[in-house]
């Protein structure tokens, strides 16, 4: 799993020598700290201004280990969200692990998914860039997204919940719930505020409502007239 080099950590007392890592280790050592190196670039910087010297001097290599991995910087971006989106799916399944019903599910994976951001601020920017700069990546992105909440919510609507959506509703509530976070991920590029992930209204706010929206009735039947 994509581990994330830049994290800091506090200093370990001294303990028994581990032993030496492999080639292929050290390899993947260095690959993960372009990834991430190349997603804080990014997110300072923009994909225009990601040049591979920058990239290659925040993950502390030279600038020709670059080319062992990628074969250009468009190579590197265009894995570059699917592997970021791996860490952060990754993060996210660890904190909704044992929930016990949808809306705990969703309660827990949004305050990690604010958790995330907060922790990981270039997130955001990289998410938009990749529309800009490599359609296909950004539309698998959300197509394995939509993918991923319509199993969720088939498995809480098999185990009862959900009852005021019909089977063939759940991929479009799968799509409105991923497109309020987009929304709230928009929001974390400092449009809306300093830095609104970290406010806690923010989550309550929405959880308010989503507990009300998966739990609720269904809308009485519409007495607009159609529209001729």
């Amino acid at each position: 799993m994509l581990k994330d080099p830049m994290t800091r950590t506090r200093p370990k007392k001294p303990g028994p020598r581990k032993p030496r890592l492999s080639r292929a280790q050290k390899s993947l050592i260095t690959e993960q700290a372009l990834i991430f190196a190349a997603a804080e670039v990014i997110g300072e910087h923009g994909y225009a201004g990601a040049s591979v010297a920058r990239i290659t001097e925040r993950a502390g290599v030279a600038q020709g280990t670059f080319y062992l991995y990628f074969d250009s910087r468009q190579n590197l971006f265009d894995q570059l969200l699917a592997r970021i989106d791996e860490h952060a799916l990754a993060f996210i399944a660890k904190r909704v692990a044992g929930s016990g019903s949808i809306v705990a599910l969703e309660e827990r994976g949004f305050r990690a998914y604010l958790d995330y951001l907060a922790r990981h601020p270039w997130y955001a920017r990289l998410v938009n860039e990749t529309a800009a700069f490599s359609s296909h990546s950004f539309r698998q992105f959300w197509e394995r997204h939509i993918a991923n909440y319509v199993r969720v919510l088939t498995r809480a609507k098999a185990a009862g919940e959900l009852a005021a959506y019909g089977e063939g509703e759940l991929e479009a509530l799968a799509k409105i719930l991923l497109a309020m976070r987009s929304f709230l991920l928009d929001s974390t590029s400092g449009v809306f505020g300093d830095n609104p992930a970290a406010d806690q209204s923010l989550a309550d706010t929405y959880l308010k409502f989503l507990h009300s929206a998966l739990n609720g009735a269904p809308p009485p039947p519409s007495t607009q007239d159609p529209v001729s």
